[in-house]
């Protein structure tokens, strides 16, 4: 549970990262753009539906994957981890379809 708090956290500190260059000026803007492209599907992939499509894939197998984690942990009672997992894979399915909704904007 905690490592999915701090993956939370992460991402809110890339996304403001990736949003403060804007209000700071153009010096900055250089600086954080590493930041940017980690938390921005749209930034990393400007508008390859077909990549986008891939990235989803992928996630959709983490969630899969995290999925199956949940009801094997579940089945040896482990509740607590069951439900990391349960989240993690939760995250992974949002993840997935964010990228196919980019994906569906570039394609028109």
């Amino acid at each position: 549970m905690r490592k999915f708090r701090r993956v939370l956290v992460s991402a809110a500190v890339v996304t403001v990262a990736a949003t403060a260059p804007v209000a700071v000026g153009a010096a900055s803007a250089s600086a954080a753009q590493p930041a940017a492209t980690l938390s921005a599907p749209a930034a990393k992939f400007s508008c390859d539906a077909q990549q986008l499509r891939d990235k989803a894939n992928e996630y959709r197998r983490l969630s899969d994957e995290a999925e199956a984690r949940s009801r094997e942990e579940a089945a040896r009672g482990n509740t607590q981890q069951a439900a990391t997992y349960k989240e993690k894979a939760q995250a992974y399915r949002q993840e997935a379809e964010r990228y196919l909704a980019e994906a569906a904007r570039c394609n028109g």
